[in-house]
């Protein structure tokens, strides 16, 4: 199971995995579904929780960038933590969202697909200039390329897999794929 937070320069995966002492793997639907926990589980304290935080900067992006938010869900989040005892509540969440400028001339829009991926891509307007794109993974146990071109983030509390990036042009005529190497 893993949950993504944005924050004006930067976006964080957070994983979490459950297992017991004796090491089998279990469903991530206990963290969901208490019904399902309670039967399943009489000895909750036989249950290991591993969380780990992957934090994704955006190095030398501006200062003030603008988040441009569409899409909302109906479903609303609720979240409680030490640091505020009453909860941060009622959160809206969003299939979209736009980082404008982040760098000059460079926009950054992550969204949902359909099999329910979180995907972003970049997207250059006149005058960008992508070598100014750099990303600082932090967290993680091991960040590789694959033999796909794909990123694989390593973490004890599970992977993360990010698609090779595609770059394109947009036409008149719909998507037109470039060399971008």
């Amino acid at each position: 199971v893993f949950y993504i937070f944005f924050f004006k320069n930067k976006f964080s995966y957070v994983l979490r995995s459950f297992t017991t002492k004796e090491k089998s793997s279990i469903p991530a639907l206990i963290s969901i579904d208490k019904r399902v926990r309670q039967e399943t589980f009489r000895d909750l304290s036989n249950l290991i929780t591993t969380n780990q935080r992957i934090d994704i900067e955006f190095i030398g992006s501006k200062a003030n960038v603008e988040v441009i938010a569409e899409n909302s869900i109906s479903e609303k989040f609720n979240y409680y933590s030490k640091l505020f005892s009453e909860g941060i509540v009622d959160v809206r969440a969003y299939t979209k969202l736009t980082y404008k400028n982040i760098y000059p001339n460079i926009d950054v829009i992550f969204y949902i697909e359909i099999d329910g991926a979180i995907k972003y891509d970049f997207v250059l307007h006149p005058g960008a200039d992508i070598s100014a794109i750099k990303l600082k993974y932090t967290g993680a146990d091991k960040v590789k390329i694959t033999t796909e071109n794909d990123l694989l983030i390593t973490t004890r509390a599970g992977n993360i897999k990010e698609n090779i990036p595609l770059c394109y042009s947009d036409t008149a005529n719909g998507k037109k794929e470039k060399n971008c190497k």
